[in-house]
């Protein structure tokens, strides 16, 4: 059971990050990004503004997100 909810975190976590990113760099509408989820408008952008916030808390979070973005030249 460990093992599946460790999966299902990092699924989670990969999902924020996409929806974070998105928001705050695609320059996508919230629809757009939204309906590519499955979520409306409104959760885009609080999920976007709960990890904003996660990041500002979480440094070694923010150190792991910032050395994918280097390494895909973001």
């Amino acid at each position: 059971m460990r093992e599946i909810r460790k999966v299902e975190n990092i699924e989670s976590i990969y999902k924020k990050v996409t929806i974070y990113e998105s928001h705050k760099f695609n320059g996508e509408p919230l629809r757009g990004i939204g309906a590519y989820f499955g979520i409306g408008e409104s959760a885009v952008s609080l999920s976007s503004n709960r990890f904003s916030q996660t990041l500002k808390s979480n440094r070694k979070l923010r150190k792991k997100i910032d050395k994918v973005k280097n390494q895909l030249d973001l």
